[in-house]
């Protein structure tokens, strides 16, 4: 019976974490996608830019400020 139920346990830790669960049920889809996400420049925007970037997403990043989007364009290329 175990194989065919999830333990409740890990339920709720993937509820907790659904970055974790993401990668773990996606995790072969999701590399060479393209996500566009504007106001990359700071904030929000910076922070999905930055984990779509560790997920393998192609990001097009868009800014009211060159000077912030070049920063975050540079930490993206390098995670």
């Amino acid at each position: 019976m175990h194989g065919r139920c999830t333990p409740v346990r890990e339920v709720c830790t993937d509820k907790l974490d659904p970055i974790g669960w993401l990668q773990k049920q996606f995790l072969e889809f999701l590399p060479g996608k393209v996500c566009v996400v504007t106001g990359g420049g700071r904030g929000v925007g910076q922070a999905i830019a930055e984990r779509y970037a560790a997920l393998g997403f192609t990001l097009i990043l868009t800014a009211r400020s060159k000077d912030q989007l070049e920063e975050v364009c540079t930490t993206c290329l390098c995670i």
